[in-house]
């Protein structure tokens, strides 16, 4: 009898932590990256730009100079952006057998680049001036 109770007790104990792993993993999608992605910023040396990154679901700011660069690993978006409208930004970044490589000129302010569910690139437009 005890052998039995302890079966059921081993049964419903799993039922309960898979369907809670499963319920999170549903409510809660999050894609981690494995993989070192590596962010390299050039143009003309002194160039300001201002962005962020995604690391592990938390959102890290970032600041700067040209040239400057990144490596990290777990991240799932980049976002730079030119803080003058006159400059240019160089950026290229690689990791897990993927890369991105672009300008950033005007009448683009920064970019966007996506990593969870493969990699995706989007320009961020300047605002108009009315």
């Amino acid at each position: 009898m005890n052998r039995r109770i302890v079966l059921i007790l081993l049964f419903v104990f799993g039922v309960v932590v898979f369907g809670g792993l499963l319920a999170h993993n549903l409510l809660f999608p999050h894609v981690v990256n494995e993989y070192e992605v590596t962010v390299q910023l050039s143009g003309a040396e002194g160039v300001p730009f201002i962005g962020e990154y995604i690391r592990d679901g938390r959102r890290e700011k970032i600041s700067g100079v040209l040239p400057w660069e990144l490596t990290d690993s777990h991240v799932s978006r980049v976002e730079i952006r030119k803080t003058r409208p006159e400059d240019e930004i160089r950026v290229e970044m690689h990791g897990g057998g993927s890369m991105v490589s672009t300008q950033i000129r005007s009448p683009v302010e920064g970019v966007i680049v996506r990593m969870d569910g493969g990699w995706s690139c989007e320009g961020i437009m300047e605002k108009q001036k009315k």
